[in-house]
């Protein structure tokens, strides 16, 4: 869930939900599961089953409606596991198409499913038995823009927490230390997203309350994590979000095949070429005819005994 490919992390995070409430983690825990084992069931690549990349949408979804949808309800749960499987081939869809590009799905298929439900839930009143609805535009900014001291550790680690839907501090603590412990370089940044998020809210005016409870900052860590991953290579999240290649069961892709060996003749050409510059010239050889003249010439020279 936060680009990183490693079990202690997935430990620490279930750890973390378990704190929350012990229904969450058992939505995060099962979303994940179905996720992979609808991949499995499809015949979906083994390596990304085993780097997490097959159920993690399929994790955030499940813990989503579990949030908003309601935990208790046996309606959320039947919803949570249609949708794990609806993700998961959205998953592969995703990955088939942006691998045009070479670039990684991330939680596209997730974000997608998760709008189409919350902006249609209140149609139906056995996913939606609350009244009014979760989608609506936002109104003008009205209240508190100053920020305390007291409040800046609250927002710094809501900003984290927010990342599973909740307002809980110490989540968020304990998410940030999963991070750490897949890589110190990626809780750095995390916390660096953090702090940004804040001082950007802050510097366009949004509402204190808004900064606290980390909705307007969660985003910056979720994009520090996912840049982490792509352009430093040595991460541990760079194994999670290399792009996915197309590969055929038999190997690489047969056009990029005939255009490496394309390359690699045109190269050897070239060398070829270079060889034959660097090679001296030499003489070209006297014709037949030539060698005919001389050697009459010799023979009807006086003196020569042959003559």
């Amino acid at each position: 869930m936060a680009f990183q490919a490693s079990a202690r992390t997935g430990a620490a995070f279930a750890a973390a939900l378990c704190v929350a409430d012990w229904r969450l983690a058992a939505y995060a825990v099962g979303g994940a599961a179905l996720g992979t084992w609808t991949a499995r069931a499809l015949g979906g690549p083994r390596d990304r089953r085993e780097a997490g990349l097959e159920g993690f949408n399929s994790a955030l979804l499940a813990l989503c409606f579990a949030v908003f949808l309601g935990r208790d309800r046996p309606t959320t749960a039947l919803l949570a596991a249609a949708g794990c499987i609806v993700v998961s081939i959205g998953t592969a869809a995703a990955v088939r198409l942006l691998s045009v590009w070479e670039l990684p799905p991330l939680t596209l298929p997730y974000c997608l499913l998760a709008v189409a439900v919350t902006v249609a839930a209140p149609a139906f009143r056995r996913i939606w038995p609350f009244g009014n609805s979760l989608a609506a535009l936002p109104g003008s900014a009205s209240g508190r823009t100053t920020l305390h001291l007291d409040e800046l550790a609250l927002a710094f680690f809501h900003n984290v927490s927010q990342l599973f839907f909740l307002e809980r501090w110490h989540v968020g603590a304990l998410l940030l230390v999963g991070v750490f412990l897949a890589s110190r370089t990626a809780g750095l940044i995390a916390c660096a997203g953090s702090l940004t998020g804040i001082v950007t809210a802050w510097a366009l005016g949004a509402l204190a309350e808004r900064i606290v409870n980390g909705t307007m900052g969660y985003n910056a860590v979720l994009v520090a994590l996912a840049l982490c991953g792509v352009f430093l290579p040595r991460g541990a999240g760079h194994a999670v979000l290399r792009p996915a290649r197309r590969r055929d069961r038999d190997g690489p892709d047969p056009r990029r095949r005939r255009a490496a060996l394309a390359v690699r003749r045109a190269r050897l050409h070239l060398a070829v070429r270079a060889d034959d510059a660097r090679l001296p010239r030499r003489r070209p050889l006297l014709s037949a005819a030539v060698r005919n003249r001389s050697r009459a010439g010799r023979r009807s020279a006086p003196g020569c005994p042959w003559s």
